[in-house]
């Protein structure tokens, strides 16, 4: 917090919260004995996401201040999508992105943290079909041809169209296990419809902002609300 400017004043309140303090672990309806709490955020605390939050931004700032490389979108240079402790880093080159992954991980060592190799992956995105060999702590990272980054799917191929198809069958799935409420006459129609644009139509259109309306998709959206 210091890296980035905040007031002294709320740094040393936030100091004195984390001073000292000791947990338990609630077990069985009984708790653990009390121990130290030598790192992380509490638990619990309203305020532990805004601080997790605060302290990735100092990590990847720190990471990320030099390296001028990335991917040009509308104008303007990317070179990491993050949500929480979630974090895409792209670029248009093998070596470029190995250095953005590199840096990353040295800088939150440097910090305390460590990536986890074994849920971290590498994707190509467009006509190029070469390979993608970037090594994090001397293991080659797994490579992908489609990946799920926050309940929407991202294809290799760089359309929406994979994951329009795959989000079109998790709705059906909730609709048959709703068959109950369907069949039910005491329920009202208009209570099935509230439940319809509930429980199934959410699910349809989760991610739906992030898609490329074509012909195709329109037409699959009018039959699954037909078919419904």
């Amino acid at each position: 917090m210091r890296h980035l400017a905040y007031q002294e004043k709320i740094v040393r309140i936030l100091e004195d919260l984390y001073s000292e303090t000791l947990s338990a672990v609630r077990v069985n309806g009984g708790i653990t004995e009390w121990f130290a709490t030598l790192v992380g955020d509490l638990q619990g605390c309203v305020l532990s996401p805004l601080l997790f939050n605060i302290f990735l931004e100092v990590v990847l700032a720190r990471a990320l201040r030099f390296l001028d490389i990335g991917v040009v979108v509308s104008g303007y240079r990317l070179n990491n999508l993050r949500f929480a402790d979630d974090i895409a880093a792209m670029c248009s080159s093998n070596q470029g992105l190995d250095t953005i992954v590199t840096s990353m991980a040295t800088e939150s060592r440097r910090m305390g943290m460590n990536i986890n190799t074994d849920k971290t992956e590498t994707q190509l995105i467009g006509r190029y079909r070469g390979s993608c060999d970037i090594k994090l702590e001397g293991q080659v990272l797994s490579h992908v041809e489609d990946f799920v980054y926050l309940c929407g799917l991202i294809s290799s191929i760089g359309s929406s169209q994979p994951d329009v198809h795959r989000r079109f069958g998790l709705p059906c799935d909730a609709v048959r296990r709703l068959a109950k409420i369907w069949k039910n006459k005491a329920i009202s129609e208009a209570s099935k419809v509230q439940v319809y644009e509930t429980m199934v139509l959410s699910i349809l259109c989760y991610n739906s902002e992030t898609w490329t309306l074509t012909a195709e998709t329109n037409r699959q959206l009018s039959v699954f609300e037909m078919d419904a």
